[in-house]
């Protein structure tokens, strides 16, 4: 709940403000004649009283002001909240990639491993011995080729981000 309140908060203030200003800016607009009172000689001026607009019409624009104010309000919600769902898919498809990439470094240092006890066994084995420290090391090579295989990288493509 905060986390919508944290983000409807600018939509709302916003649109306060713009109606506040509106609404100032529109009231002044009545009194224009007393602008060109100002101005213009007093012998050329037309003694009228200022016309305000109908109640309907006022009725009619706060309703528009109201549904737009209601409209940008949903719009800038729905919004947050597919780009917080896009977010959301992003962090965990960072995780799953940080997870597999951390297993297959490990497998990676097992093959090195693998590989420097198979030429330090070779220079000291013994006649005979070299097929069976062989065999040890494609074992081990084999072990960690299957587990990534089993383990690929995820691809952001297989995702709806």
């Amino acid at each position: 709940m905060t986390e919508l309140f944290n983000d409807l908060l600018p939509s709302f203030s916003w649109s306060l403000v713009g109606f506040v200003l509106g609404w100032l800016v529109g009231r002044e607009m009545l009194f224009i004649s007393h602008i060109r009172e100002a101005v213009v000689p007093e012998e050329e001026i037309e003694r009228t009283e200022p016309t305000l607009p109908s109640p309907r019409g006022n009725r009619l624009l706060g309703i528009v002001v109201i549904v737009l104010a209601i409209f940008t309000v949903a719009q800038g919600a729905y919004f947050s909240w597919e780009n917080n769902q896009k977010a959301d898919c992003q962090a965990q498809f960072n995780a799953d990639f940080a997870s597999v990439l951390a297993k297959r470094a490990q497998w990676a240092n097992e093959d090195k491993a693998a590989e420097i006890k198979l030429w330090r066994d070779f220079l000291a084995a013994k006649p005979g011995q070299a097929r069976s420290i062989l065999q040890d090391y494609l074992v081990a090579t084999a072990r960690t080729d299957k587990l990534r295989a089993e383990n690929p990288l995820p691809k952001l493509e297989d995702r709806n981000c």
